[in-house]
């Protein structure tokens, strides 16, 4: 399975493309309309990756982010915008954007900014971090954190919480636990 996106405008039928062809792509694909309803899959789900509009009903993209940002830090995101003032560039990439996309642009575009970013951000193996909900994982740490909580874990209790959080929709026989 490739990589989940997480694509959050309001605008149904765009999102219906966009999701369109980023499936076809090969990336899991999860819908948003609004950022309160963003939030909430995030905090269930590992995402990859945040496409988001700012204008949107609720919660913009940028207070969207900034709640992600607080649980996440170092969550990759872009916006997807007719907000293409250069203030809104430079305040959207001050907030950590990966990209900065102004509307209209082709889904093509969009699969292939997508696929930059997940290469880069992934390029040399497997992602030193894991955020899965409350829970955050650093592997070249060590360090588990639940919340505000650090946890003190076992090197094997770390590895096996670290197979189950990055890969949070398999499941595991008791065989593949204990190899």
């Amino acid at each position: 399975m490739g990589k989940t996106i997480l694509l959050v405008d309001d605008e149904v039928e765009i999102t219906d493309i966009h999701q369109r062809y980023l499936v076809q792509a090969g990336y899991q694909v999860l819908v948003a309309h609004d950022g309160v309803e963003a939030l909430e899959i995030f905090k269930r789900k590992a995402i990859d990756l945040i496409i988001t509009d700012i204008m949107m009903p609720r919660m913009d993209g940028y207070d969207l982010i900034s709640e992600v940002q607080y649980q996440s830090p170092d969550q990759p995101f872009l916006f997807i915008t007719a907000k293409t003032s250069e203030q809104d560039k430079i305040y959207g990439l001050s907030l950590g954007a990966d990209d900065f996309i102004a509307k209209p642009f082709s889904p093509r575009e969009l699969v292939l900014r997508v696929h930059n970013i997940l290469r880069r951000l992934h390029r040399g193996g497997e992602s030193e971090v894991v955020s899965l909900g409350d829970l955050r994982m650093n592997h070249s740490s060590h360090e588990v954190q639940v919340g505000d909580v650090a946890l003190d874990l076992t090197v094997k209790s770390f590895e096996l919480l670290w197979l189950l959080a990055s890969n949070p929709e398999r499941v595991f026989s008791k065989t593949d636990l204990y190899e």
